[in-house]
Parts: C-alpha cells; sequence; structure tokens
C-alpha cells in the first residue's frame, strides 16, 4: 500500500511538473511576439475558413432540402437538365462558351441582312425611357395561361409554385430594342412591343438584373431552349423591324444553323 501510494504521489508530481513546463511555455509563447509566417499563416487560415464554411454550411442545407422533396420533383429537375443537355449538344462545340461579341473581320463584306434581319450599328436616336415601354399588369397572367398555367422559366428550365417568385422578362430587352430601331418608332408601337406575348417569359429576378441583363444574343445565351430563345429574337426583330449588328447575326446565324427545332421545350 504504502509503494502504491508513493508510486502515485510521484506519477503527480512528474504531472505537475510537466504541467508547470506546458504553463511557463504558454506563458512564453503569450508574451513573445509570434514569428510574421506564423501570423501570416493563422491569417490566411482564419480567411480560408471565413470564406469557405458558409458555402458548406449553405451546400448542406440545400442537400437536406434536396432529399426532403418530392420524388416527382427530383425527377421533373433531371428532365430539365436533360433537356438542356440535348439542345447544348445540337450547337458545335465552344460556340456558347464564349457569347462575347467576336472581333470585327475588317476583310469581311458587311451583309445587308442575315436571317431576315437588317444588319446595322446599334444607334440610340433617341433618350430610353424603361416608361415608354410599360406593360399592362394582366400580362403575367397572359404568359401563364400561354403556358397552359405553368410558371416556367424557359432559360433554366425551372418551374415555379407562384409568380411571386418571378418577374416578367423582354426576351428582346426593352434598351436593347430601343437602340435597335424603336428609338425613332411612335409611343403606340414601343407599348406594343412591351406588352407583346411573342418576347415576354418568366424569369427569376437574379438572372434577368445580374446575367441577362440587356444583352444582346451576342453577349448572353440561355442554358436551356437556346434555339427557341435565338429564334425568337430573330422573329421578334422582324417583326418590328429592328436590326441587329454583325456579331448578333452571325451568333444567330451560328445557332440555328443546327438547330432540329425552334419550339419552346418544356420538361413533363
Amino acid at each position: 500500500m504504502k509503494r502504491f501510494l508513493l508510486f502515485l504521489n510521484l506519477f503527480l508530481g512528474v504531472l505537475l511538473v510537466l504541467h508547470l513546463v506546458a504553463m511557463w511555455n504558454l506563458v512564453e509563447t503569450v508574451t513573445s511576439p509570434p514569428p510574421e509566417d506564423a501570423i501570416r499563416d493563422l491569417n490566411m487560415r482564419m480567411s480560408y475558413f471565413n470564406e469557405y464554411f458558409p458555402l458548406l454550411e449553405d451546400a448542406h442545407f440545400k442537400l437536406e432540402e434536396k432529399y426532403n422533396e418530392d420524388f416527382e420533383e427530383i425527377v421533373r429537375v433531371l428532365n430539365s437538365h436533360t433537356i438542356a443537355l440535348e439542345i447544348l449538344l445540337q450547337v458545335p462545340e465552344g460556340s456558347l462558351e464564349e457569347t462575347k461579341p467576336p472581333s470585327p473581320d475588317l476583310s469581311e463584306k458587311t451583309p445587308k441582312y442575315i436571317l431576315g434581319v437588317r444588319i446595322a450599328p446599334e444607334e440610340r436616336c433617341s433618350p430610353y425611357s424603361e416608361l415608354d415601354y410599360t406593360y399592362p399588369q394582366s400580362t403575367e397572367s397572359a404568359i401563364v395561361t400561354k403556358l397552359d398555367g405553368r410558371i416556367y422559366n424557359p432559360y433554366t428550365g425551372q418551374f415555379f409554385q407562384d409568380t411571386s417568385e418571378t418577374e416578367i422578362d423582354l426576351i428582346v430587352a426593352r434598351s436593347e430594342a430601343h437602340d435597335s430601331g424603336l428609338c425613332g418608332a411612335s409611343p403606340e408601337t414601343r407599348k406594343a412591343f412591351a406588352s407583346d406575348l411573342d418576347n415576354l417569359a418568366l424569369s427569376s429576378s437574379s438572372l434577368s438584373r445580374d446575367s441577362k441583363r440587356a444583352h444582346d444574343l451576342a453577349e448572353w445565351l440561355p442554358i436551356v431552349n437556346v434555339c427557341w430563345y435565338v429564334n425568337t429574337v430573330v422573329e421578334v426583330k422582324k417583326k418590328y423591324n429592328l436590326t441587329m449588328d454583325l456579331a448578333e447575326g452571325r451568333m444567330a446565324e451560328k445557332v440555328l444553323s443546327v438547330c432540329k427545332s425552334t419550339e419552346m421545350l418544356i420538361p413533363d
């Protein structure tokens, strides 16, 4: 018993010494300035943590939400992605990867028309105002009715439960149309253009404001229904006698040359 107590005291003494040494090292670490490399390393780790942890957390919640969805909804999303892939495979490799206007070929003689649309540079012949391009409140329900009651974003293949999640998007944007010929049109023609169901779709506000905005089809193409989108732009421009610049015309020509159909594809 005495030997055991002696051994125990010895063991506790060693632990106490080790504890005191550790405390001394800790005090030295705290009181002495750390090396600059260690500070940089710590700052970098904290930066990575602050940047990536919210993303991981967000991804976790999205995965959890996805697994809680109805099986039918998951199938619908997969069908949308399949349709997007089928459309993109119709377009020559690389033609959709870079949608910025190509550099003009100075040796190329600019054609007067491409696909029936007059080719000319954009021109703002009068001041632009969104107030000249308004549509009635009934327009949103008219778009849904045209899609047989479905609230659908043709640019992404996404369905919505309610129109409060969407906003009306002009396929040929107002400012783009203004600079392509409507700057010289009558107020009645501008209003007719703005409320024309042939040029209206439902989209998410983030896509309309951040990605599509007022870009022409040489600058932006959707990930779904590419053929429908390009054909719609061409037909609307012909309908209102609007112009395209050469980059738009070449992009329209390139895409439509490989399209098997220009109908809007909606997954069942």
